[in-house]
């Protein structure tokens, strides 16, 4: 099957959507053949970034893509850019530039939200002018509309389609992103790995580009808890830090390492390896492909009960949901009182199947290529 996969960034830049996009496509890869129509920006785009940056010193958040004028400046450019490509179906990681798109071939994108469940999840787009939201929502309808096809890889994204946007449920499917880290890991070389983590000490990683929206002062205030409970206990901090770094006992800020710096992506999967569990009292999250990761090193995952980490975390199997509305004193019991019970190598044995069973690009890219098949 000929696919044209459409991407306003490079596909092939592993920075982009935490690697998404280009999991996609290389994986899409394996049994289609994938005609890239990327690298959609112009310098006039420079223009609507102008003009959201004006808004946000006014106290908005404002995205410059959810601009009726850009969406169908970026529509004209993938038609341009689609003339003469033969293919039999147009593909997109995500709703955005798909509004005003006009094509005889079937379109169908693999998303993680809808607009509103943003608006509903995320504070940066409640905080958008009320004008905004509107455009938002009509161009998230006219995108959902002009697909035959709606991939989502929550039932919380899938549901939003459909009570949001009155999309009928035979247009809409679910599956499940993977893991953008080691797809070759294996039982053994797990069970090698525990067998050389020290007893002495239960590490924590904590992986998160944002500090306030994946709560990173939560994850601090439950890690203080913790150590009351046990000094066994330290953590490593991944993605982002507080403005002013504390000092605290135990605790290592790693930075943000990039995954297309080998050295750092090096690093990142070592802190994995190294680790015992993860936690991520995030405020919000549309997917969480970061839980699948840390399963698919055997790290157990502690992650807030809300957006699509619900379809990924099942409490006793792969982790605990947390509610983080909860405090910080009862989070940490939880959390203590879950690590203490049971064995260790059991419960990560546990947490890893569950990843190779429900989240590996294999797995997922199957089920993708049946829905293609079926609309070509």
């Amino acid at each position: 099957m000929k696919i044209a996969y459409i991407a306003y960034e490079d596909s092939n830049d592993i920075s982009a959507w935490s690697g998404v996009i280009v999991h996609i496509a290389k994986n899409l890869s394996k049994s289609n053949e994938i005609i890239p129509v990327d690298n959609l920006g112009c310098p006039w785009d420079i223009i609507f970034k102008f003009i959201s940056k004006i808004k946000s010193l006014f106290g908005f958040t404002s995205d410059f893509r959810r601009n009726k004028f850009f969406m169908k400046s970026i529509a004209n450019r993938i038609e341009k850019r689609l003339v003469d490509k033969d293919f039999d179906v147009i593909f997109a990681p995500g709703t955005l530039y798909i509004s005003y798109l006009k094509t005889d071939k079937p379109i169908v994108v693999w998303a993680d939200a809808t607009f509103a469940s943003l608006v509903d999840a995320y504070p940066q787009y409640s905080k958008m002018t009320k004008r905004e939201q509107s455009i938002g929502n009509s161009l998230e309808k006219s995108a959902l509309d002009n697909l035959q096809k709606i991939i989502f890889s929550t039932t919380w994204a899938a549901n939003s389609a459909i009570s949001h946007y009155n999309i009928p449920e035979s247009k809409v499917e679910v599956i499940p992103f993977g893991s953008n880290l080691n797809e070759s890991f294996s039982v053994e070389d797990l069970i090698s790995l525990n067998s050389a983590k020290s007893n002495d000490k239960i590490k924590l990683l904590f992986v998160g580009v944002d500090w306030y929206k994946k709560g990173g002062e939560i994850l601090l205030d439950i890690y203080r808890e913790l150590r009351m409970l046990s000094d066994k206990y330290e953590l490593d901090v991944v993605g982002s830090t507080p403005e002013k770094i504390p000092t605290i006992d135990g605790v290592r800020f790693h930075g943000f390492l990039k995954k297309s710096n080998n050295e750092q992506n090096q690093k990142l999967i070592s802190l994995f390896q190294d680790s015992h569990y993860f936690l991520l009292p995030t405020r919000a999250e549309a997917f969480g492909i970061v839980f699948c990761e840390a399963n698919s090193y055997g790290l157990p995952a502690f992650g807030s009960n809300l957006g699509g980490i619900t379809d990924i975390i099942v409490n006793g199997v792969n982790g605990e949901l947390i509610d983080i509305n909860n405090t910080p004193k009862e989070l940490a019991a939880k959390i203590h009182e879950s690590i203490e019970s049971g064995d260790y190598n059991e419960k990560s044995i546990k947490a890893y199947n569950h990843y190779k069973q429900n989240f590996t690009w294999d797995n997922s890219i199957d089920k993708v290529n049946k829905v293609l098949i079926e609309l070509v």
